[in-house]
């Protein structure tokens, strides 16, 4: 009766088990592989330079504004779209990229003394530079220009008992 009982429960894994397997098999066939950052951070940029300005925010964190607008708000907001097209270099040298949770940043290098502007969909721009004080120390001041508002204030209550009050390290 034992081996009658493992036997069924054997057979029972390998059903569950093959239809596993065919259930993601039809799921992978029908999605493509999720794009690193720096991929997507790429066809972004190609995107915009293309002007198929839809596509690139379809890839960005804007696509829920993106979404919602209508032809003609959209079409209002093209010379905008062509400005922010505009400023992106011709090449951009991926240095590496960081994935924490659901956010990530990509590192691209810049050269000593070149402007890197930062231009929000809203048209708040940061203009960022740098130069070395000590390369061999990986010193450097960065320089960063714009403009931005205070928004809220509020306060931290510390307690002196939380061994992570003031932070990890």
């Amino acid at each position: 009766m034992r081996a009658l009982f493992t036997c069924a429960r054997a057979y029972q894994r390998f059903i569950i088990s093959g239809s596993l397997i065919c259930l993601l098999a039809f799921v992978a066939i029908g999605q493509k592989p999720p794009r690193s950052p720096s991929d997507t951070v790429r066809e972004f940029y190609k995107a915009m330079r293309e002007k198929k300005f839809r596509e690139a925010f379809d890839m960005s964190i804007y696509k829920p504004a993106i979404d919602n607008l209508k032809t003609q708000e959209f079409e209002d907001l093209r010379p905008d779209f062509e400005k922010m097209a505009a400023a992106i270099p011709l090449t951009v040298n991926i240095t590496g990229e960081q994935i924490s949770g659901d956010a990530a940043t990509v590192f691209v290098k810049v050269k000593e003394g070149d402007a890197w502007v930062q231009e929000s969909i809203l048209g708040s721009v940061f203009t960022g530079r740098f130069r070395w004080l000590d390369r061999a120390a990986s010193k450097i001041e960065p320089v960063i220009v714009g403009r931005a508002f205070v928004n809220a204030e509020s306060t931290l209550l510390l307690d002196d008992r939380d061994p992570f009050a003031h932070g990890i390290g």
